[in-house]
């Protein structure tokens, strides 16, 4: 049996004189292959706290795989069986009529099976390929390569095997059965292939690549996790990037989001055409990207040195004792934040306690605006007019003040806004 065979005894044998194993061997070998690099990445995963989400699921996925890499196995012995029968039947006499008639009639029906056993290949192959794109979904990020040569090689095996089906369908001599095996076959490839070009995308999240210049992305796929789930707004989604902890992944999930976007994006431009100004106090944005969450926007994280979450001004106003203890700081900090957004004229939508991010330096801190930039007029003439961007910041800065007071109606939260208007 050639399940027992060494993988350099196997080699030797398919590349010797010996009718079998052959290509309809090997390609149910790589389909096995295949399999295996799926359960690898599953088995990976399970386990690991990180991914305690997606356990079950990926227990399910992983016991589908060592079903179908047995299968595989097994169809290795039965495609040389196959072989053989049909070698069988060739060696039979044909001298009379009768013999000839019979020698047909067992041709016929042992092409039947030699074109089954490499379909039941097809099947497996496919079936491998869908377990495989879900794991890839949902595994561990590290071992995407693995999914997509696992990918590959089932692809590969689909193909292989389809050849082997179609080389024995003439002998078959059934028209209907000759059919049934095209029009499977025409419905296992769309789905292969669809499956293949996914999980390929999903992979490539290790590719993406940046513009030497600007350092925005230019292309590829990012496969973000649901556990590096950083938060939600009312419009967004903020994900860990899967490949470098300093950045982040917005990802919108509805209209108001997409309008806050184009919004940013315009003002993005604007920004591009003013490099006398320092906007160094605003996330960094690096670009566009393509996710299995949805279309994605990469930035700079705000975080402390040591990765940790930067506080926002609303954790110092709910806790009063910290803002009374940095109190002097913060004021000086702030302060020098609305002179470096009148300097730079920073357009923002508003400022709220929640978008004010406090990064700490050893004995020195450094303020940061995390979102809410840009115009919200239709046609915004404040890009236009120095004199209506100064207003605004000034407006929007007693605003946020006024805000402060309302939301946390403290005597030292009152005493802060008042100190920096």
């Amino acid at each position: 049996m050639l399940l027992n065979e060494s993988v350099a005894n196997f080699i030797a044998e398919l590349a010797s004189k010996a009718p079998t194993p052959g290509g309809g061997g090997a390609s149910a070998l790589v389909g096995a292959l295949s399999a295996a690099l799926a359960s690898m990445m599953a088995n990976l995963t399970l386990g690991k706290e990180k991914f305690r989400a997606v356990e079950n699921d990926m227990s399910l996925l992983e016991g589908e795989l060592a079903v179908a890499r047995s299968e595989f196995l097994k169809l290795m012995d039965e495609d040389a069986q196959a072989y053989n029968s049909i070698m069988e039947c060739y060696a039979l006499p044909k001298n009379s009529p009768d013999e000839r008639t019979l020698r047909a009639e067992r041709l016929a029906k042992a092409a039947q099976t030699a074109a089954l056993v490499p379909l039941k290949v097809c099947d497996n192959a496919v079936k491998v390929l869908l377990i495989t794109e879900q794991v890839a979904k949902l595994g561990n990020p590290g071992l995407l390569t693995d999914a997509g040569c696992a990918a590959i090689l089932g692809m590969a095996t689909f193909e292989c095997a389809e050849l082997n089906v179609r080389i024995n369908l003439p002998l078959t001599h059934n028209k209907e059965f000759i059919t049934d095996c095209e029009n499977k076959l025409t419905d296992y490839r769309l789905k292969a292939s669809k499956s293949k070009k996914l999980i390929l995308q999903t992979t490539q999240m290790v590719f993406w690549s940046a513009d030497e210049q600007t350092g925005n992305i230019k292309s590829g796929y990012l496969q973000l996790n649901p556990n590096d789930l950083l938060g939600v707004s009312c419009y967004k989604k903020c994900y860990r990037h899967p490949a470098d902890k300093n950045k982040c992944v917005q990802v919108v999930y509805n209209k108001e989001g997409l309008r806050d976007i184009k919004r940013e994006k315009r003002y993005r431009r604007y920004m591009a055409q003013h490099p006398e100004f320092d906007y160094s106090m605003l996330p960094v944005f690096y670009g566009e990207c393509e996710t299995n969450m949805g279309h994605g926007y990469i930035y700079e994280r705000i975080v402390q040195p040591d990765g940790s979450v930067c506080p926002t001004f609303r954790d110092y106003f709910q806790h009063p004792e910290r803002l009374q203890n940095e109190f002097d700081l913060l004021v000086s900090k702030m302060k020098q934040l609305k002179q470096d957004m009148l300097t730079n004229e920073i357009i923002t939508m508003n400022i709220t306690e929640e978008n004010i991010a406090v990064q700490t330096y050893g004995n020195d801190i450094r303020i940061r605006l995390l979102s809410d930039l840009g115009s919200s007029f239709f046609l915004p003439i404040d890009y236009e007019f120095r004199s209506i961007r100064l207003r605004r910041v000034e407006r929007h800065w007693q605003k946020m003040c006024d805000k402060f007071i309302e939301l946390f109606p403290v005597d030292i939260v009152k005493k802060f806004a008042e100190s920096i208007r």
